[in-house]
């Protein structure tokens, strides 16, 4: 899974999901790079905000609130009436979950 991080919430280690390319088209950084304490200043001095990373599959959602999670699988439970019954299909409904969460962050932001 792959989340957009700003360079503040990037960690050292984490893997850029995409790879990084400049404003002329030259690559930066390939993707699967883990990314270093020194990269991060430097993608401070070319001025890049965020990148793509690489999220832990197991952790996926680690970065969203509880109360936001609960919110979001109410949603989508109602949406989707449907009760997984194997380890994939709670995975995609969990999955589900979080793109509801998603987008409640997002409309979140829009009204800031």
């Amino acid at each position: 899974m792959v989340k957009v991080k700003d360079l503040d919430e990037i960690v050292n280690g984490d893997l850029l999901a995409e790879p990084l390319i400049n404003s002329f088209g030259a690559l930066l950084l390939p993707a699967g790079t883990p990314i270093t304490e020194r990269q991060i200043r430097m993608m401070k001095m070319w001025n890049i905000k965020s990148v793509s990373v690489v999220m832990d599959v197991e952790n996926y959602d680690s970065w969203l609130s509880d109360d936001v999670l609960t919110y979001a699988y109410r949603v989508f439970s109602e949406r989707c009436p449907w009760t997984p019954e194997s380890e994939i299909e709670a995975d995609l409904f969990r999955m589900g979950v979080v793109h509801e969460a998603r987008k409640v962050i997002d409309e979140m932001h829009k009204r800031r």
